[in-house]
């Protein structure tokens, strides 16, 4: 998702986030690597088709927020392909807070 520059608004839609307790049993399964950091077999896949999906839409610069980051993998590899934006993560679960890139500029 790419948005304008709006601090104070992103905080603002971050904080109304809606958090599901009880997740189907297809979801995603992350996996601890050992090293603090998250790693999800699902992500990896889909990494490639979603970069190149914003890759066609994003600006050429400016902020982007990244809803849900989960394991971060995905904006790592946006941040990566995609130098001239500026990365937003964001995560409602608190545990995986700690394992994503520091914002703003990841």
């Amino acid at each position: 998702l790419i948005l304008p520059s709006t601090g104070a608004t992103i905080n603002a839609e971050i904080s109304q986030m809606v958090y599901r307790r009880k997740l189907p049993d297809t979801a995603s399964v992350a996996n601890c690597q050992g090293d603090g950091r998250l790693f999800a077999p699902s992500a990896e896949k889909n990494s490639a088709p979603i970069i190149n999906l914003i890759k066609r839409i994003a600006p050429k610069s400016g902020e982007a927020l990244e809803i849900a980051s989960g394991t971060g993998q995905h904006i790592v590899k946006l941040a990566l392909s995609l130098p001239n934006l500026s990365w937003i993560p964001s995560e409602i679960e608190e545990e995986r807070l700690g394992v994503l890139p520091p914002g703003p500029k990841v």
